[in-house]
């Protein structure tokens, strides 16, 4: 699971809080949802995202290409849009088995994910000297909690598993 965590502006005083907005995170029928619980905390809380723990290493000679990469806040039903296809590079003489993972700017927060169990191409392996394209295609419902206004791909790396 995915957790970061937004900040609101506090008081300066020594019995200083602050209100963060930490954003959770449910998938149903192919679709994901997020909602917020908030939590009020002391304004020297360690500003820190959490990512989910790694498993294998990352690969060596691997490079990516972007071919698309389109948010839509507003699709016109009530949802946002995320679609993406990357073509992943193996530049080793060997197939490897592993994951692409994304780091993603929302709303300017760097957020990172394999995205592997929504995509339709989730290229959890990759011949030798070869490529593959990962797809990803969401839509999620923003009448709840509303859309975010910006996406934009910051990296992506390949983990090896076996």
């Amino acid at each position: 699971m995915l957790i970061a965590v937004l900040f609101f502006g506090c008081e300066s005083d020594d019995n200083c809080t602050k209100t963060i907005q930490i954003p959770q995170y449910t998938y149903s029928n192919g679709q994901s949802y997020v909602y917020y619980t908030e939590q009020e905390v002391s304004c020297d809380f360690e500003e820190a995202v959490d990512e989910p723990a790694q498993t294998g290493n990352e690969l060596e000679n691997f490079t990516y290409e972007v071919l698309l990469f389109e948010y839509t806040q507003d699709t016109g039903n009530n949802s946002h849009r995320l679609q993406m296809e990357i073509k992943l590079n193996n530049s080793n003489n060997y197939a490897v088995t592993g994951y692409p993972y994304f780091s993603i700017a929302i709303d300017g927060m760097v957020t990172s994910s394999a995205y592997a169990n929504l995509a339709s191409e989730n290229c959890l392996g990759i011949a030798a000297n070869s490529s593959c394209v990962f797809t990803l295609d969401i839509e999620e419902d923003s009448t709840l909690l509303g859309a975010p206004s910006a996406m934009e791909l910051v990296a992506v790396k390949y983990y090896v598993t076996e």
